[in-house]
Order: C-alpha cells, then sequence, then structure tokens
C-alpha cells in the first residue's frame, strides 16, 4: 500500500542518517571515524590507502582527565608506597606534578612494584618519561646533613660507620631543605654516617677501585 510505501522510506532514511552518524562511507567513500570518548590521538596505526580487518584498532586516544603514572619502584620503598599516598613526579621539562597512588602491584622479577598513580592537575604528554618521589609528613623525616649524600656506582649512598671502617650504604632520598636530606629508607636512625668527610671517602673509595684495577 501506499502508507506502507511510505513507512518504507522513512525508515530507509532514519537507517541510513544513522549509518552516516556512525561513520558509514558517504557518497565519495569517505568515512567518518568518531571516537567515543573526548581526547587526544596518540597514536594511528594505519594510513591512507591502507586495508583495516573488522575489530583492528585504527587510532589511540588518551582521556587526559585519566591520565596515570606507571613507575617502577625498588624493594627498599615499598613499606613507604600504600594506596592514598601523595607523590611528586617530575619530568625532563622540571615541572613537578602532584599525584595520588592508586595500585600497588608486584613486578615480574626484581622484588621491584609498578606503582599506579592518579595526577592531580596538569598531565604530561602521554609515553612521557618521569621520575617521583613519595611526599610525607616532615615532622618525623630522618634527614642527614645533604653532604653526607654522594652517588657511588650510580645510586645514591651514604657512608655509615662500622667497627672495621666506614660502609656504601645505599638510600633513597627525598625532599632538600636548609642543608638536609630527607631519607627515606635505607637507614634507620640509629646509625653513625659521615658528614663533611663524605666526598673525601668516596675519592678514596674511587682511587682504591683504580689501583686495584692496575
Amino acid at each position: 500500500t501506499y502508507a506502507a510505501t511510505l513507512k518504507a522510506q522513512a525508515d530507509l532514511r532514519a537507517a541510513q542518517a544513522q549509518l552516516i552518524a556512525l561513520g558509514s562511507p558517504n557518497a565519495s567513500g569517505i568515512a567518518t571515524v568518531r571516537s567515543p570518548i573526548a581526547g587526544v590521538v596518540t597514536h594511528v596505526p594505519v594510513g591512507p590507502g591502507g586495508v583495516v580487518a573488522e575489530g583492528a584498532e585504527i587510532a589511540e586516544v588518551s582521556d587526559a582527565s585519566k591520565v596515570e603514572l606507571v613507575l617502577e619502584a625498588p624493594p627498599s620503598s615499598l613499606r613507604l608506597i600504600t594506596v592514598g599516598a601523595q607523590m611528586e613526579a617530575r619530568w625532563t621539562a622540571g615541572q613537578a606534578i602532584e599525584a595520588v597512588v592508586v595500585g600497588v602491584a608486584p613486578a615480574s622479577t626484581g622484588g621491584s612494584a609498578v606503582v599506579r598513580a592518579r595526577i592531580a592537575g596538569a598531565a604530561p604528554p602521554p609515553g612521557t618519561v618521569v621520575s617521583a618521589r613519595m611526599v610525607g609528613g616532615a615532622g618525623d623525616a630522618l634527614t642527614v646533613p645533604s653532604e653526607a649524600v654522594q652517588t657511588v656506582d650510580g645510586r645514591t649512598s651514604v657512608f655509615v660507620s662500622e667497627p672495621e671502617g666506614f660502609r656504601v650504604r645505599a638510600v633513597v632520598t627525598g625532599r632538600n631543605a636548609s642543608g638536609r636530606t630527607e631519607v627515606i629508607s635505607g637507614l634507620d636512625g640509629g646509625e653513625q654516617i659521615a658528614g663533611a668527610g663524605a666526598f673525601l671517602l668516596k675519592a678514596e673509595l674511587a682511587k682504591g677501585e683504580a689501583e686495584h684495577g692496575h
């Protein structure tokens, strides 16, 4: 009937409009792809003329409001990292951002852990390499003279006094203020460490290693 024909034509136009809205090719054969979220396109694995299989990924879109940091934490600092803890992260541009730990999971090897942290405020571009440190209350923080902290074999260290002499001990440090450096882990507070002489001990250690190498 005429009424049924009109209804079929209306249904067809509605279906065509829905297909266009979903990205169906137009008369020129160009399809529009719409992301279900607002964000920044960070990766497009296909190019002009490429063939895309059904269900294949054609673009990655990052939602800037939900960007998280993914960090690897050494075993020595795991006791300080809990869900809800505050941290401060920096990247090569030198900017500092605050973040909150939202997840901690064991890494596959080495006893370290993978830490996920939610950023508060503007986020660095996806894929940016960052470093981070835990931020805690300063009232009960363990601190040492900043000159006591040295880099030995690529690790932040102090020289601890023992009966047979000074021994290098790796530490994890935090904030610096008024000539003092916060030690997050590696010391329990009862050790005696080298202060102003730490640099000389480091030089002697390097000299001894050089002589041993000859």
